[in-house]
């Protein structure tokens, strides 16, 4: 009967009901117990850990003036660490790459012989250009005398101008080759046909102590002077991308020593046929170059040296090789500061020369709508128009601007109105940088003869010998500052020192404190694993009515229950 008045609902067990039916008492008592383990375990590990001065912390009769003492110790310690190799990776992070002494004796015969041009300061031949003249004046094209046709010719030179400051006087020679060309003229064409010729210049060779043809050891080829006489100057005439321009070149290397091992020359002034010099004198300007690069000055791996008529010239090489390790090329460009050659394609491969040649022949082409006929073709299509003298004026006016170029490493700060900007022009990774040191003799009319270099009579000639004297020469290797494992390495050895850390120490903090807490989280109160869905007791427990009501009613019903029962048993007695 008194089961009647219970109350039967439905169980609610845990994992099936929302959390807030989670007793509070369990949730605090779970997290004291994980919260014990830990300090357990951290005791544990400050025993056992090998980092300097733990074990103190933990020692049972340690006073607290000294755990305290040595709580200062370690944070200052810590501190102390994490400012030393933030420091150290901020600086590695910053300047990731350097640049040492690899050797002083690198072998130079892995070296290329440098490239060398020979420009005559004459750079309108008198010949050429009478000759020119009367043909004009032949096909009568206008009815200019042959002598002001000549005149005008001169003004040709202009085009030079943009290099050399050398003024002209205005004139109207542009329609007088249209006239005579029957349209449109090739200028480049022109100015090579007015340049005194290499076989006219050059009296005798020599290379590598062997007497050469010097129609075959040299090309008639574009310079930043215009034409010239070029040696070991491996790009082609035009710098197209074509099949033919990529076939290997011949090129001389460093074979021999001294000046009968390099190269010499006996040259020719052709002092009767001046007729436009681009400079106030007589003679030639040999240019040093990388036989890699255009011959140009502003990208500063060009030397120019001058040579007089009646001069013995000896010009002694050094080279100094930058070579940079495949371990950088991770690096983006602008943090290392340089391209290797086969990263990018300016003309047949990369070269910082060739780049700053690039950019300003495109910088000409925007300006003016042409380019000078002594520059390569821009990488950039349609630019292949050549300056004629309808252009002149607009190159005379930015001559300026094109010969201050800013290279990446140069943009900040500077004053850009009077430049051209070149943000994609780094150095080279790879690059052999040529010193020459010159000295001279003055040649006497006569007789000349030296062993093994010229025989012959001097009149007004001039020798040049370009040469190397010793074998051994300067390598500078650019690499990373800290590989993976010296940078490592180097912090693992800072932290040794501050507080004796090292890599066992890592498994040591995953085993004495991240373990414990992991499996303690899934643990109950009494240490065997938890299974919310079956172990849990029921938060909902049966009712009955009676225990709704107050105490004292309840005992009053008790009583009186106990009354009836002690009753009916004596009723059941007398029966009996």
């Amino acid at each position: 009967m008194l089961r009647k008045n219970k109350i039967i609902r439905k169980r609610e067990e845990f994992g099936h009901s929302l959390g807030w039916a989670t007793p509070k008492k369990d949730k605090n008592l779970i997290k004291n117990q994980c919260t014990n383990v830990l300090l357990k375990h951290i005791k544990i590990y400050l025993h056992n850990c090998s980092l300097v001065g733990c074990k103190y912390l933990a020692e049972p009769r340690r006073p607290w003036t000294e755990r305290i003492f040595w709580i200062i110790v370690h944070v200052i310690s810590i501190y102390l660490l994490g400012h030393t190799v933030y420091t150290i990776y901020g600086q590695y992070l910053q300047s990731p790459i350097v640049t040492t002494l690899d050797t002083h004796y690198y072998p130079s015969y892995n070296l290329q012989f440098p490239g060398v041009a020979v420009c005559s300061i004459n750079r309108i031949s008198r010949e050429a250009a009478t000759r020119l003249a009367r043909n004009i004046f032949v096909a009568n094209k206008s009815k200019i005398k042959e002598e002001t046709i000549l005149d005008m010719i001169w003004s040709l030179g202009d085009v030079y101008s943009t290099v050399y400051d050398v003024a002209s006087e205005p004139v109207d020679i542009d329609k007088l080759l249209r006239k005579y060309y029957g349209g449109p003229y090739d200028m480049s064409s022109i100015m090579k046909d007015l340049t005194p010729r290499c076989e006219d210049i050059f009296v005798s060779c020599k290379f590598d102590s062997r007497s050469q043809d010097c129609s075959e050891i040299f090309d008639f080829l574009e310079t930043q002077d215009g034409f010239c006489c070029t040696f070991n100057y491996i790009r082609n005439r035009n710098y197209k991308r074509s099949s033919e321009a990529n076939k290997p070149d011949k090129i001389h290397h460093i074979n021999s020593l001294g000046a009968a091992g390099g190269l010499s020359v006996i040259l020719k002034p052709l002092l009767r046929d001046y007729f436009f010099p681009i400079l106030p004198l007589q003679g030639w300007k040999v240019t040093i170059f990388n036989p890699n690069d255009y011959p140009d000055n502003t990208s500063g791996g060009v030397t120019d040296v001058l040579i007089s008529p009646l001069m013995e010239a000896f010009l002694q090489m050094d080279a100094i090789f930058f070579h940079s390790t495949d371990g950088i090329r991770n690096f983006p460009i602008r943090k290392r500061k340089c391209v290797f050659d086969d990263e990018t394609d300016v003309y047949r491969g990369y070269t910082y020369s060739d780049c700053i040649v690039n950019c300003r022949v495109k910088d000409i082409w925007k300006t003016c709508g042409c380019r000078p006929f002594f520059y390569p073709e821009s990488t950039i299509k349609g630019t292949s128009r050549i300056c004629d003298m309808t252009d002149i004026e607009c190159l005379h006016k930015n001559k300026a601007k094109w010969w201050s170029p800013l290279p990446n490493e140069l943009k900040a700060g500077a004053n850009i109105t009077e430049s051209f900007v070149c943000d994609e022009c780094y150095p080279t990774c790879n690059d052999v940088r040529y010193q020459v040191s010159t000295s001279c003799l003055q040649l006497k009319t006569g007789l000349y003869h030296v062993a093994d270099r010229f025989n012959f009579t001097v009149e007004d000639e001039s020798i040049v010998h370009v040469y190397f004297t010793k074998y051994g020469t300067l390598k500078l290797k650019q690499d990373l500052a800290y590989y993976w494992y010296e940078l490592l390495s180097n912090i693992g050895g800072i932290c040794g020192v501050f507080i004796g850390f090292s890599l066992i120490s890592v498994p040591e903090i995953i085993y004495f404190l991240i373990l414990p807490l992991l499996n303690c989280r899934g643990r109950a109160p009494n240490g065997h694993r938890m299974n919310p869905a079956k172990n849990e007791p029921a938060t909902v427990h049966a009712l009955y009515w009676n225990e709704l009501q107050p105490r004292s009613q309840n005992r009053k019903g008790r009583r009186r229950r106990v009354g009836q029962r002690r009753g009916i048993r004596r009723i059941r007695q007398i029966h009996r």
